[in-house]
């Protein structure tokens, strides 16, 4: 409703991951770095670890489109909740491999022949512990002395302790990198606002009252996510207004 009303191109608070609306805070920023260093690297596993609605999932994407230009080869596993069996066969999938007849000989030629074999897991601290640590001992199976996978595991806070009984079994492929997303700032906050509202407008600095603003970022509390959610809904305790309230009146 309100979109019509503005003139909005499109809804600058959908709460889908998009990576067109990826706002760069120093944190995002920090953890995309990362990604990239390690991957040039070819560190073998790296974390980034955040609570939910800090924007790990559009951070992925980002990254992923990155790796594409690359000509990366690129798997980005939704449904981390997975036994090593299942996860193998959406690998073996992902290379054209018959999982019934290929051996992992096989596997481990079709991964060596990528320029990069990334595999990116969200939601990693539901995976069982029982299949990061078989995936570990996958992707330093070969001849080469380089791991055969790039794993990118993304978790909340929970997917710490996994990475320490890795690290204690020395089953990582190396130390594992890792990096911690933070809430932003109340002034990181009114700028992700204005990045929001920049993609669909160029009236960007209007929409909002200052009251409304001031409202709206201290009720997000540094998530990312929402500011999306408040004005997704047409009443969102505990701010208890409709979200029209918080645009100038023209």
């Amino acid at each position: 409703m309100y979109c019509h009303y503005y003139e909005f191109e499109q809804n600058p608070f959908h709460i889908t991951p998009d990576p067109a609306f990826f706002f760069m805070s120093p944190h995002h920023e920090g953890a995309l770095a990362t990604l990239i260093d390690s991957l040039s690297k070819r560190q073998g596993m790296v974390a980034i670890i955040g609570d939910a609605g800090l924007g790990k999932t559009t951070l992925l994407r980002a990254y992923l489109v990155q790796a594409q230009r690359w000509r990366c080869k690129t798997i980005y596993v939704t449904h981390a909740d997975l036994v090593f069996r299942n996860l193998l066969q959406v690998l073996y999938q992902e290379l054209e491999l018959d999982f019934a007849r290929a051996t992992l000989d096989a596997f481990c030629t079709a991964c060596q022949q990528q320029r990069a074999f990334i595999l990116v897991i969200d939601d990693a601290h539901m995976m069982p512990l029982a299949t990061l640590k078989k995936l570990c001992t996958l992707a330093q199976r070969g001849a080469s002395a380089e791991p055969l996978l790039h794993i990118v595991l993304v978790g909340h806070a929970a997917l710490i302790s996994k990475l320490d009984a890795l690290e204690l079994q020395r089953l990582a492929p190396c130390p594992v990198v890792r990096y911690t997303l933070s809430p932003l700032t109340p002034k990181e906050s009114r700028a992700y606002i204005y990045h929001r509202l920049a993609q669909v407008t160029d009236q960007a600095k209007t929409v909002f009252t200052s009251k409304a603003l001031t409202q709206v970022v201290k009720v997000a509390q540094g998530i990312p996510a929402s500011p999306s959610t408040i004005m997704s809904s047409p009443v969102s305790p505990p701010v208890r207004w409709d979200p029209l309230l918080a645009f100038d009146e023209h």
